[in-house]
């Protein structure tokens, strides 16, 4: 099967890259190979999310702006059924609540609307999950699928990104506008709040929060405004 063939060169893909920048190219190179238009690589971890993909830069700004990670239907899936499955927008948005809806009208307008995805546990309630995303309604049954090779590759994917040193985030060093919107976010401002008060375009707001927030090393609103004031930054 043409998918399966998808696993053992990206096994092979992984043995070969040099480091963390090389691999996401030829992780990008390889999923337009087999016809796919994404793909995600997650860290799942009790309090945040690391990731690699090669996703829209605006949609990846709006997915942890809007902390998208807690009701991700791809991410609650692999949390329950920890295997690989297939998943397709235009299917299941019907049974959705609204929130899901949302998140399912959001990523289709990305051209995200079906994928697979491999869950591979990695030890204290910790797994990693790989996803191959498309512009087309449905992909192909996991029925199809080697999943042993599938699951191996993305073992061996998360153990090469794991080893990848991870500099320590940068916690003093908020500038002035990314302290200050932190606290306004804490004090129950929403973005779109906050641009009108500083006069300042959206999405400028949210390039200062998403900066905020990769300093203190975490995904969500909640979680950066927590630890800024921890650590007494705002």
């Amino acid at each position: 099967m043409k998918r399966n063939r998808f696993f053992s060169e990206l096994t092979e893909a992984v043995a070969r890259a040099s480091g963390q920048k090389s691999l996401k190219l030829a992780l990008s190179r390889l999923r337009a190979n087999y016809g796919y238009d994404y793909f995600a690589f997650l860290n799942l971890h009790a309090q945040k999310v690391h990731a690699v993909s090669d996703y829209p830069k605006e949609w990846q700004a709006i997915y942890l702006e809007r902390s998208y990670t807690i009701i991700d239907p791809v991410i609650t899936t692999a949390k329950r059924l920890n295997r690989p499955f297939e998943w397709s927008i235009d299917r299941e948005r019907r049974f959705a609540g609204n929130d899901v809806k949302r998140f399912y009208d959001d990523a289709a307008g990305f051209g995200i609307r079906s994928g697979i995805s491999i869950p591979v546990r990695t030890g204290k309630g910790q797994y990693a999950l790989f996803t191959l995303a498309s512009r087309d309604p449905e992909t192909a049954k996991t029925a199809e699928l080697d999943i042993v090779s599938a699951v191996s590759a993305v073992a061996l994917l998360h153990a090469k990104f794991a080893q990848e040193p991870v500099a320590p985030p940068t916690l003093a060093n908020l500038n002035t506008r990314e302290a200050s919107f932190l606290k306004m976010i804490a004090e129950g401002m929403r973005m779109a709040d906050i641009a009108n008060v500083e006069g300042l375009a959206y999405k400028t707001v949210v390039f200062h929060i998403n900066k905020a927030k990769a300093k203190l090393d975490v995904y969500t609103l909640p979680h950066a405004t927590a630890r800024a004031t921890k650590l007494s930054l705002i």
